[in-house]
């Protein structure tokens, strides 16, 4: 998406960032987007529906039954352009049109992935405190890979995202950064598995020497580490597995962290494969959270 931004302006909460349309047609549609003649000759003032009656430099007369008022050029101006921006997001819902512009949206690093498929539950038009808004609701589905103190996936799917997005006035789209940045995701066909694939390659490249299993295979044992393999299920579509570890502590088969229980080495140790330990937790994986992370 970074190759689409236009310009970004504001700051905090209020920052937004413009993104090229890449549909010239829908864009030129939008852009021709006006409010009806009628909505052009009135002003709402203390309730009422005003009729404009002549356009001065820095007001306006309006009258309303046989009151004439005379009302801030700037005022009126400003109410179109919000009533413009609402009639504009009503008549074009951005999750009508997201995903076609965009596609699927992936934000990806080596210890993260993130997706976001803009098949939208609903969307909002802005409220009156922020009228220029539209709500989009997006299925989204992340893994991060954790490697602090255990070597963890933690893996999930929501349809939580809430992206404040509309159509500005030349058909492009603003984005509401302090919800989500999307210049810094790209359309992609990833898929979360390459964060389990990398935390394989974090287990392999600790695992330099021979690696052992108890009888029941609970537990698997380095010169360094206990690796304890695990799954959680956490509800709602929240899915967390990998090993917990615990650091060896001296010589003589001890592994212990602070606060945490000991484990020793077993008396008779099976030799075993890093392989091994790895199609362990991978089958106690659910269907529902391999479904997951095939996204």
């Amino acid at each position: 998406m970074r190759h689409l931004v236009i310009s970004t302006h504001g700051e905090d909460s209020s920052k937004r960032t413009t993104f090229r349309n890449p549909n010239e047609e829908l864009k030129k549609k939008i852009s021709e987007f006006k409010l009806s003649d009628k909505e052009k000759s009135t002003t709402r003032f203390m309730g009422d529906d005003w009729n404009i009656e002549e356009w001065e430099e820095d007001e306006v007369r309006c009258t309303f039954e046989r009151n004439v008022m005379y009302i801030k050029r700037s005022d009126i101006e400003r109410e179109h352009a919000s009533k413009l921006e609402m009639q504009r997001g009503l008549a074009f819902p951005m999750v009508d049109y997201f995903k076609d512009m965009f596609g699927v949206l992936v934000y990806k690093t080596s210890t993260k992935v993130k997706k976001l498929d803009m098949v939208s539950v609903y969307g909002l038009c802005g409220s009156p405190y922020n009228p220029t808004s539209i709500n989009g609701y997006g299925r989204v589905y992340e893994a991060e890979l954790d490697t602090y103190r255990s070597l963890t996936v933690k893996l999930s799917a929501s349809n939580g995202m809430g992206l404040f997005l509309s159509f500005d006035a030349d058909g492009n789209v603003s984005n509401r950064d302090y919800n989500e940045e999307l210049q810094n995701y790209k359309a992609s066909d990833d898929k979360l598995i390459s964060i389990f694939d990398n935390w394989t390659k974090v287990i392999r490249s600790r695992i330099n020497g021979p690696i052992y299993t108890n009888k029941t295979k609970t537990r698997y044992f380095t010169d360094a580490e206990c690796l304890t393999p695990y799954f959680e299920d956490n509800g709602q579509e929240n899915f967390q597995f990998g090993l917990y570890t615990l650091k060896v502590s001296d010589k003589s088969g001890v592994y212990k962290e602070y606060r945490s229980e000991t484990v020793k080495l077993p008396a008779k140790p099976i030799e075993t494969t890093v392989d091994d330990l790895i199609n362990h937790v991978k089958g106690l994986l659910t269907p529902e959270a391999m479904d997951i992370l095939n996204k």
